[in-house]
């Protein structure tokens, strides 16, 4: 039986207690930090602001991309 990965929002959704809505704000509010680390060049800092917005490993870096 293959089992697929929760999602970013179905995880915060189940873990944090998120509405759907809440769960996609704050997905959004990580990826547009992302953006911006990545445009100021400090790619350095997305694993960070992965686990800072989300609680999240890096293994979810490319999910948020």
């Amino acid at each position: 039986m293959i089992m697929r990965r929760k999602s970013i929002v179905e995880i915060l959704m189940e873990r944090d207690g998120l509405t759907k809505k809440q769960a996609k704000n704050r997905l959004e509010e990580c990826r547009e930090a992302i953006y911006a680390a990545l445009d100021d060049g400090a790619d350095w800092e997305v694993e960070d602001i992965v686990e800072d917005y989300l609680g999240l490993g890096p293994g979810y870096v490319d999910e948020i991309i």
